[in-house]
């Protein structure tokens, strides 16, 4: 709390309720933060009620980010065996496509096949997450 804060209070405590009570609605007060970690008098306070409440609260921010990390690491693995099972079969559709020009067999089986694959190589270029950019601090 700061200085003004608390001398704020303190005179207010010296004001019968009434008073008190019509002054408080006036002023309004207001405090954000950011992040899974509370500011260091809320951690305070928290530590008059449970004593270790500042190592729980630290344990469970280092968690929380610890559980982050471990999904955007799933989220790059599932993507790069995405990636890999459609670069596996458009080079089988590719080498298929070819085997059958080799081949002569029917040509339209063919392009059948280089159309398949113009798709999904199309679909891939398409569907593909943008990188995202770093946000600034």
């Amino acid at each position: 709390m700061s200085p003004e804060l608390r001398q704020l209070n303190e005179l207010l405590k010296t004001l019968p309720p009434d008073q008190r009570l019509a002054i408080l609605t006036q002023v309004t007060s207001i405090s954000m933060r950011s992040g899974p970690i509370p500011s260091a008098e809320e951690i305070e306070k928290y530590a008059d009620v449970i004593p270790d409440a500042g190592d729980r609260i630290m344990r469970m921010a280092e968690k929380a980010q610890d559980a982050a990390i471990d999904e955007r690491k799933a989220d790059r693995k599932l993507a790069f065996r995405g990636q890999s099972s459609g670069t596996i079969l458009a080079v089988i559709l590719l080498i298929i496509g070819v085997l059958t020009l080799y081949m002569s067999w029917d040509p339209w089986v063919a392009r059948i096949i280089f159309g398949v694959l113009f798709l999904q190589v199309l679909y891939y270029f398409i569907k593909s997450p943008n990188p995202q950019k770093p946000k600034r601090p």
